[in-house]
């Protein structure tokens, strides 16, 4: 039985994380797919919710001081 490759793709964990990403609006980077790929296939129900909480794109400014101070 063979298994097509857009079926794969569609459950493959790093296709669905980088698909989660884009649909929040979040930036691709290394750091934030960790964090994504370990929302997604974590059993922290405080994570998730924290996760679920976004409303807005989240910054990459974290609360570093602002440039110049």
């Amino acid at each position: 039985m063979a298994v097509s490759s857009r079926k794969l793709e569609a459950t493959d964990p790093a296709t669905i994380a980088i698909a989660t990403m884009r649909k929040y609006r979040i930036a691709p980077l290394p750091r934030n797919y960790e964090l994504v790929y370990e929302v997604l296939n974590s059993s922290d129900t405080a994570l998730i919710a924290e996760f679920r909480a976004f409303t807005q794109p989240p910054t990459q400014l974290g609360n570093y001081p602002p440039p110049n101070s």
